[in-house]
């Protein structure tokens, strides 16, 4: 008797591929080579004639034609399940992990994507598909498909070794959800802080610090395209963490006057709701004060006066903030990728 996965297979029309046993390197490349070239032999078929073909003929066939399909965006994703299971079952897994690769994972819905995510997750009992799952991860981050499921990520991050790819996907779900990031960053133990003491970045491992560390981190250092593109949501500027570090940054009244004139309506009204940004209040065009600049006081382009002593500080700011630039850059380049190592 089947088993319940062997059933639903059975069902799908691809009962034979259980035939096959796993390919060798070489038989694999055969199996490649013949797609290819039967792939020169039907290619300026029309879609209909190849959506007869996907589920009739030899395997050759029926793969050539679902591949044709694909690259034409006009294979279903249950289609697209199929394939990926006819090549792991015919024992050409790495021609498996290509057909998924290969996709324009970036131009499917979020539903869609989390499917075959979850499919090949399934599938890939052994979790050897490596590079599906990780292409796979970075377009859902990317995308913002784990905005709102922590685990998700959580389980997406640890698809990478280095320390350095974990961070890079973390830092490309972040504009989509500060505080979900940042516990899921947290949770890793992947949050850093300047220790001025040691001129060193080290890890905070109690948990609450570490979140609010990534929070007011993330929107210290955000530039206005960062800001810009993050999702302002009720739920995240009612987080005090978040609020804070938001009021802080546009404190700056240069930074805010930019930030007004390039984001949406949208975006405004939502800070101004969330108290970050008072309500009808607009960031100084000109000069604050009527009195003549003393010696040793600076005008910013925005029209605020500045002492000396507050110049002082924002100078101070900003070279800190590049002096833990600088070390986040030479941490991850001496971060060493040891998985090709021999």
């Amino acid at each position: 008797m089947f088993g319940e996965r062997e059933a639903r297979l059975r069902q799908a029309g691809i009962a034979e591929t259980f035939a096959f046993g796993a390919l060798g390197p070489k038989k694999e490349q055969q199996l490649t080579k013949e797609v290819g070239d039967f792939k020169n032999k039907i290619k300026t078929k029309d879609d209909a004639d190849l959506l007869k073909i996907i589920n009739r003929g030899s395997l050759i066939e029926r793969l050539t034609a679902r591949e044709l399909l694909k690259e034409r965006g006009q294979l279903s994703i249950d289609e697209i399940k199929n394939t990926y299971t006819m090549y792991r079952k015919s024992g050409a897994r790495g021609a498996a992990s290509k057909f998924i690769t290969s996709m324009e994972l970036d131009k499917l819905n979020s539903i869609d994507r989390k499917e075959i995510n979850r499919f090949v997750d399934e599938i890939d009992t052994n979790k050897s598909d490596t590079e599906a799952r990780r292409k796979l991860a970075r377009v859902m981050a990317e995308k913002g498909d784990f905005r709102n499921d922590k685990d998700g990520l959580l389980k997406a991050v640890n698809l990478f070794i280095t320390e350095s790819d974990k961070m890079d996907l973390i830092n490309k779900a972040r504009k989509f959800n500060i505080q979900l990031v940042a516990e899921a960053e947290a949770a890793l133990g992947l949050v850093r802080k300047y220790n001025p003491n040691t001129q060193q970045l080290e890890k905070i491992d109690d948990y609450d610090k570490a979140v609010a560390e990534s929070i007011s981190g993330s929107i210290s250092r955000a530039k206005i395209d960062d800001i810009l593109e993050f999702t302002f949501t009720k739920d995240l500027l009612g987080n005090p963490k978040v609020s804070d570090a938001l009021k802080k940054k546009f404190s700056n009244s240069e930074f805010l006057k930019n930030f007004i004139s390039r984001a949406s309506g949208t975006q405004i009204d939502a800070l101004r709701e969330g108290k970050i940004i008072e309500e009808n209040k607009q960031p100084p065009t000109g000069p604050t004060t009527s009195g003549k600049i003393q010696s040793g006081e600076t005008v910013t382009s925005g029209g605020i006066i500045l002492t000396p002593g507050a110049q002082f500080d924002i100078d101070k700011e900003k070279r800190q903030e590049k002096e833990i630039q600088s070390l986040h850059e030479q941490n991850m380049g001496n971060v060493v990728d040891l998985r090709n190592k021999k």
